[in-house]
């Protein structure tokens, strides 16, 4: 067999990629270099890999008439002398700078102390004028007092007033330039420090040595596979809804961000929905006994809680949490026409989906995200109006559609588009295909809501026992101006619901079908029909058609039974 030895050298950042698959928390970088081996054992050596790889996932294949023997990470120390007698070079520099200033920075002291002692000497000689005329006349000495006297203590003072202001504005300048000469010296200092530490510390470059043996000159293709962190992606997407065609289209984004430390140049991408951060282990069942409960007092400690509000036998600090607000059912649609623009090819798997995009990216290093396309997809929604008007006076417009296409829609955020103006953002809960979503289109100014002040009265009945009858009645005025079509609107409504066997409480209008829990289970949604129905937290549905300009009165009376001698009081929860 040929023992001739050979060494390649290839910088990790000149290698082709590819495929790059993205996953939420980190990225599977795929590269490839095509070499030619000689006779015997070659060593290829892949220089400078990404400093956020992960070690344990690396992985050599290749294609061609060769055999792997081994390949090792290193990473290893690298000593550039270029780099370092820049470096000495520069901290020379810097050290002359900081020199220079420091020889100017001690002429400026001394020249503000010159300035100080002749100020003071200026001061003392104004200070001794008075006193020394007061001691004069003591010592009975005359003094002629002028107008020649007043006209000369005049110029002296104005004398001394230029000399004084001259001299302090010079003491100023020299105060600005002492200042600016400290920041000069500090500023030399702290660049010299990082040359230094430049300097004395030494780089780590992580390097792949690969051991391949031919029995002949070959020409061959080597992959190296490995993880990176600091690379996720997230979805988006543009909902654009034109409300006189009743059409909606979905762009569907995936928005990548990298900061790897490499820039990803013509890469073809795949964004996958695999979580292999997420632990896949079954979790251990303990022993579980039971006891007899020892009445003690309770220290609240939440920590002993489990996530989902589960009891914990062992501890006795228990509170239930929130429940979770119900999802309410949209309506059905016309799913007669499909429209996809595919721009990835879509893989399902038992874990997970991934998206492959057709089309190579560029996705710099940074931390600035990148936008590249899913999907487009064209759907038909049903446009649908809601009212809640004892909390607002508004009607809320809802496009419903079913997914039709194949992609699945993954949560993320989403920009709403009303005929073609930008109306809000909004959160998009994980569609499947096949599945129903809804999108709230915001207020219907053309739909107008009346709440009428609600009409109460109070009633006794019975001889022995007595009872007392709360009597409300609400009216509701629902405006359609649109002069187009009619509308079919939902108004919800609370209807109290008695917890206490003593209290009664009957709708009297509207007639509504009561709640039918096995309806409620089955996922088939259509569209709503109009009439009065109750829901699962007892609250009135109440569906009707109003025509274009014109409006309709809507009346809800209900009553609640109560003994007399006893109030009732209201609680809503959600």
């Amino acid at each position: 067999m040929p023992s001739q030895n050979s060494r390649l050298n290839f910088q990790a950042d000149e290698l082709k990629f590819r495929q790059i698959i993205v996953l939420n928390d980190r990225a599977q970088i795929n590269k490839f270099v095509t070499c030619t081996l000689k006779p015997g054992f070659n060593e290829l050596v892949l220089k400078n890999l990404p400093s956020c790889l992960i070690h344990d996932s690396l992985r050599v294949e290749g294609k061609g008439n060769a055999k792997i023997h081994d390949f090792n990470f290193k990473n290893e120390l690298v000593l550039d002398e270029e780099s370092e007698l820049e470096h000495m070079e520069k901290i020379a520099e810097l050290k002359n700078v900081m020199k220079q200033n420091a020889s100017k920075l001690n002429e400026l002291e001394d020249r503000k102390g010159i300035l100080k002692r002749r100020l003071k000497s200026m001061n003392l000689i104004v200070a001794q004028i008075g006193p020394g005329i007061m001691k004069t006349q003591e010592r009975e000495q005359t003094i002629e007092v002028n107008e020649v006297t007043f006209s000369n203590i005049d110029k002296f003072f104005d004398a001394y007033n230029q000399k004084a202001v001259a001299l302090t504005d010079e003491r100023r300048a020299i105060d600005i330039d002492i200042a600016k000469t400290k920041l000069t010296i500090q500023e030399a200092r702290i660049e010299k420090n990082g040359h230094i530490n430049c300097k004395n510390s030494n780089r780590l470059e992580k390097n792949v040595y690969i051991t391949l043996e031919a029995d002949a000159e070959t020409l061959i293709e080597l992959d190296l596979i490995y993880y990176v962190h600091s690379a996720s992606w997230t979805p988006s997407y543009d909902i654009r809804v034109d409300i006189k065609n009743s059409k909606m289209n979905l762009s569907y984004f995936g928005k990548i961000s990298q900061h790897t430390g490499e820039d990803w140049v013509d890469a073809p991408l795949v964004l996958s929905t695999a979580k292999p951060s997420v632990k896949g282990k079954i979790p251990d069942l303990g022993l579980l006994d039971v006891r007899l409960f020892e009445k003690r007092r309770c220290v609240q400690n939440i920590s002993h809680r489990t996530a989902s509000g589960v009891f914990d036998p062992f501890w006795t600090d228990y509170r239930p949490c929130a429940a979770a607000p119900p999802q309410e059912l949209g309506v059905g649609e016309d799913s007669r026409s499909l429209d996809v623009v595919v721009a990835s090819e879509v893989t399902q798997s038992a874990l997970s989906t991934e998206f492959k995009i057709l089309r190579e990216a560029t996705i710099p290093n940074s931390t600035d995200e990148h936008k590249v396309t899913i999907g487009i997809v064209n759907l038909n929604p049903q446009l649908v109006h809601q009212t809640v008007p004892s909390k607002n006076s508004s009607a809320f417009l809802t496009a419903s559609a079913i997914n039709t296409s194949d992609l699945a829609f993954l949560a993320g955020q989403a920009s709403i588009y009303l005929d073609n103006a930008f109306i809000a953002k909004t959160y998009l809960k994980d569609v499947s295909p096949g599945e129903r979503f809804d999108c709230s289109l915001g207020v219907d100014t053309g739909i107008r809501i009346e709440y009428k002040p609600a009409k109460k009265y109070h009633q006794q009945a019975g001889f022995i026992n007595k009872q007392s009858t709360n009597v409300t009645e609400q009216t509701i005025v629902i405006k359609n101006t649109r002069a187009n079509a009619p509308i079919l609107i939902t108004m919800k409504h609370h209807i109290p619901r008695s917890v206490d066997e003593k209290i009664k409480v009957n709708l009297i209008t509207p007639t509504a079908t009561p709640f039918n829990a096995g309806e409620e289970s089955n996922n088939e949604v259509v569209l709503p029909s109009e009439g009065a129905k109750l829901n699962s937290l007892n609250n009135l549905e109440w569906t009707v058609k109003v025509a274009q300009n014109s409006s309709q009165t809507l009346l809800i009376k209900y009553t609640i039974d109560h003994p007399k001698d006893e109030k009732i009081e209201f609680q809503e929860k959600f």
